[in-house]
């Protein structure tokens, strides 16, 4: 685990953007826990309101629930990718389908202005600029976002991407007032219904 709390040597970390999102029951829990375990791996984290989309790909399944984080992290790209695909599993991520039904999945969008093309992680996401579900809740917590591919602000691909079908539930995962207390700003408020 890193200890995040150790922010010195600003040159030594770089901002990263993350998806998450979830559509099977215990999808919240999930979230509950994600809240919870990522200020202990990034620093000045923020997360996004959650959203409920549409399943893009495979459509038979039910709609998602979806938030971003944005942090500091002093890990290289591929430790980074190991330590998320960690979080996942922990969180009860098991992987039976691509595209299909998960419990929580965590998507790295963003790493800094790094472009990195190795077999196992592409960044930026190679299809962040087709996802409103991960644009959207990206926009909001970093207006000012580029495609490190192209130098093209992340806003205007949201112009191609009408009828997604993306809606706030204006809930947020996490919340600094409640970290650390038993309380879960997450668990308190989010609905039971469905997920």
């Amino acid at each position: 685990m890193t200890n995040c709390s150790d922010a010195s040597d600003p040159e030594s970390r770089v901002q990263v953007a993350c998806s998450v999102g979830g559509n099977l029951p215990g999808t919240w829990q999930a979230f509950g826990w994600l809240s919870r375990a990522l200020p202990s791996h990034f620093m000045d984290l923020r997360c996004s309101q959650v959203y409920r989309t549409a399943p893009q790909g495979y459509s038979d399944q039910p709609d998602f629930l979806n938030w971003a984080f944005v942090g500091w992290s002093r890990l290289g790209v591929q430790q980074l990718l190991r330590q998320l695909l960690q979080l996942e599993q922990q969180a009860g991520r098991i992987r039976k389908m691509p595209n299909g039904p998960r419990i929580l999945d965590i998507d790295l969008l963003l790493y800094g202005s790094e472009k990195v093309y190795t077999p196992e992680v592409t960044v930026p996401h190679p299809r962040m600029h087709l996802r409103a579900f991960a644009l959207v809740p990206l926009l909001e917590l970093w207006p000012a976002a580029q495609d490190p591919r192209t130098g093209t602000p992340v806003a205007e691909y949201l112009a191609n991407l009408a009828g997604q079908g993306i809606y706030s539930l204006g809930i947020y995962p996490y919340n600094r007032e409640t970290h650390g207390s038993t309380r879960s700003g997450i668990t308190a408020s989010f609905p039971a219904k469905g997920f």
